[in-house]
């Protein structure tokens, strides 16, 4: 059960939320969720959330086919427009401030044959400035405790496909960008890590080398450093890079720049 309060109208509070798929699965929880908005901000056709706060989250993705376990939320948000209605004008909303506590992000694609796993003990980030019809974001700095990433493929359950016309469709089409094909650009003045985690395997017959390296079970910890200067615009990636990190087999990369 829920509970939603929200206080003078510029401040909202959320405890226990929860929402579940169609088999009474979690598909999210968070034990609290807040934000400190822009006064009055229903009445208001620009928003500003100046404080995003989220503790204690689990989202969860899942399928075992082609369908994903939130595909009933993508249908009902996506419902065609009534033509004959006017097309509203969509709130401006700008982002100041999010921090993150104890935040969980698990994809378990059964179809594909891929999990990943993300984990953050606490994220702070604070934007200088956020121009969603523009597609700017410029982002003053990042601060990342304890982050935690794993990866892992395997065979999956998507039987591979024979038909020519599948195998067409399945690929691709081609943009003048491939990771950016909507134009956004971001910048980003500073990102901290401390003490973060990296994990990818990939389904062997062998078990794992624990005694030297192998590329196909890496396991970095200790994580620490900065990334500066971050730019994303088109499809260039940009940034000064100065990391340390510990591999499994004893293997340590000092700086990277």
């Amino acid at each position: 059960m829920s509970e939603v309060d929200f206080r003078f109208f510029d401040k909202v509070l959320l405890k226990d939320l929860l929402v579940e798929d169609r088999k009474k699965d979690t598909l999210l929880y968070a034990g609290e969720a807040s934000a400190n908005i822009t006064d009055w901000f229903f009445v208001k056709d620009k928003v500003t959330l100046y404080k995003i706060g989220l503790r204690d989250a689990v989202v969860n993705m899942q399928r075992t086919d082609s369908i994903w376990n939130y595909q009933f939320l993508v249908d009902y948000f996506s419902s065609p427009r009534d033509p004959s209605k006017p097309k509203k004008k969509g709130i401006a909303i700008n982002i100041e401030n999010i921090n993150l506590n104890n935040i969980r992000f698990n994809k378990m694609d059964k179809w594909i044959g891929q999990d990943m796993m993300v984990f953050l003990k606490q994220m702070e980030v604070n934007i200088e400035k956020m121009d969603l019809d523009k597609k700017e974001i410029f982002i003053t700095d990042i601060n990342l405790q304890q982050p935690l990433f794993s990866q892992s493929d395997f065979d999956g359950k998507r039987p591979p496909s024979s038909n020519l016309k599948s195998i067409i469709n399945s690929i691709p089409v081609v943009n003048a960008f491939r990771w950016n094909q909507s134009g956004w650009k971001i910048k980003l003045g500073n990102i901290d890590v401390t003490d973060g985690s990296f994990i990818n395997n990939i389904q062997t017959l062998r078990a794992p080398f624990t005694d030297h390296f192998d590329g196909q079970h890496l396991v970095f910890n200790d994580i620490n450093g900065s990334l500066s200067n971050v730019t994303f615009i088109n499809d260039t990636l940009q940034a000064d890079i100065s990391l340390r990190a510990k591999e499994r087999s004893g293997l340590e990369i000092k700086k990277l720049e």
